[in-house]
């Protein structure tokens, strides 16, 4: 199964370091990550830029206008190609199995169609 991570960011550069490096450390790699950004005016797209990588499906969408959650969910939703799509906030941390664990459940139970996890 595939992941997609639409993940957004609004001036949170403090936290992207930390939130990326959870996400490209899982034990199940996301198959691709779509970045956003809108229109931060810290220096959140000067960090989000050094984590494009074509080779590993990372790219960033970087707005010219604020347009806020609802239009990213929606057009990553549109763009993602996996079987599942995660939707992150920057500072959002994960344990490093969530995207194993989540597999695990979608596969047990493919009846399901949303995944939770909570501690």
């Amino acid at each position: 199964m595939k992941i997609s991570v639409l993940y957004q960011n609004y001036n949170q550069a403090e936290y992207i370091e930390e939130s990326m490096t959870a996400f490209l450390n899982q034990n199940y790699q996301a198959y691709e990550i779509i970045m956003f950004d809108d229109c931060s005016t810290d220096n959140s797209l000067e960090i989000l830029k050094k984590y494009i990588d074509p080779k590993k499906n990372i790219r960033l969408i970087a707005n010219k206008v604020n347009k806020g959650t609802a239009s990213h969910a929606n057009y990553g939703i549109d763009e993602a190609k996996g079987d599942i799509i995660y939707f992150a906030a920057a500072d959002d941390v994960v344990y490093p199995n969530l995207f194993e664990v989540a597999v695990d459940a979608f596969k047990k139970y493919p009846e399901i169609g949303i995944f939770s996890a909570k501690i």
